[in-house]
């Protein structure tokens, strides 16, 4: 019996890993997306924040390719989890809670500003990846 349970709590320990894997997978797909997009062209990436299109202030151009290059961050940050968890290393699991932590305060933002999808979309990763990389630490060290 004992055998079965550890065999079952292994199963689990795997699926929670490719689940979280396959998270920080999509993070990063979409945050590189996102990022390149906002800094190849910040006119058309001001409608995702609201400003209308039509007087373009400079700064609001700065201020959308700033945020493309912080979302370039976001995606390294989700590629360097997920070289991390993949090698082993404790190290993805604390990556991957700051980044979740990351994603939750983002859709936070995006609640206090009335972007009620956006908020929606970021906090649900957020909380997403922050259980899934509880889950796995509290797994203990050997499954990371």
């Amino acid at each position: 019996m004992n055998w079965c349970w550890k065999k079952l709590n292994s199963v689990a320990n795997k699926s929670v890993k490719y689940a979280l894997l396959l998270v920080l997978g999509v993070l990063a797909l979409n945050a590189l997306a996102y990022g390149c997009w906002f800094i190849a062209a910040p006119r058309e990436g001001l409608g995702e924040f609201g400003y209308p299109t039509a007087p373009v202030l400079s700064g609001a151009l700065y201020l959308v390719g700033l945020v493309g290059v912080a979302m370039l961050g976001a995606a390294a940050f989700a590629l360097l989890a997920i070289f991390l968890l993949v090698r082993g290393r404790p190290g993805g699991l604390v990556v991957s809670l700051v980044l979740g932590a990351s994603y939750l305060g983002v859709g936070l933002c995006a609640l206090l500003n009335g972007m009620t999808v956006d908020a929606l979309i970021y906090g649900g990763f957020g909380a997403l990846v922050t259980a899934l990389s509880v889950a796995m630490g509290m797994s203990g060290p050997k499954q990371a």
